[in-house]
């Protein structure tokens, strides 16, 4: 996706935003810790572009704390060269064993099931390192 520029990653009270410099070339943005590879980062972020749902389980949830929801978990924003944002969160285990991932779409949230790569590189590759003491 070239016209990406940058990746926020929340999770809990940690974030780290990911800003692209070129093609398969990422940078950590100002304040943010950690260790990329600028190649797996522009994998997960083609993976995430296409993204298709395994299921879509809810459609305006009264309760996201159901299907896994909370601070803890790993929330993405995706900001594109115009300004315009796609945000997405990662929640707990299906039944069937993938992750719920919940989206606005048309401004309302929507729960799916993400395919096991997405969740495989969102996990590996975006999620933030623990707080070392």
């Amino acid at each position: 996706p070239t016209n990406l520029a940058r990746i926020e990653c929340h999770q809990g009270e940690r974030a780290r935003t990911l800003v692209r410099v070129g093609t398969n070339s990422w940078a950590l943005g100002e304040g943010s810790q950690g260790v990329i590879n600028g190649r797996d980062i522009e994998t997960t972020a083609e993976l995430f572009s296409e993204v298709v749902a395994t299921v879509w389980d809810a459609r305006s949830p009264a309760d996201l704390a159901k299907f896994g929801f909370g601070p803890a978990n790993l929330a993405l924003t995706f900001e594109l060269k115009d300004g315009t944002r796609h945000s997405l969160r990662i929640g707990g285990k299906s039944a069937t064993g993938y992750a719920y991932a919940s989206v606005e779409l048309d401004g309302e949230t929507w729960v799916l099931e993400l395919p096991f790569a997405l969740q495989q590189f969102a996990e590996t590759f975006l999620a933030l390192p623990e707080k070392q003491p």
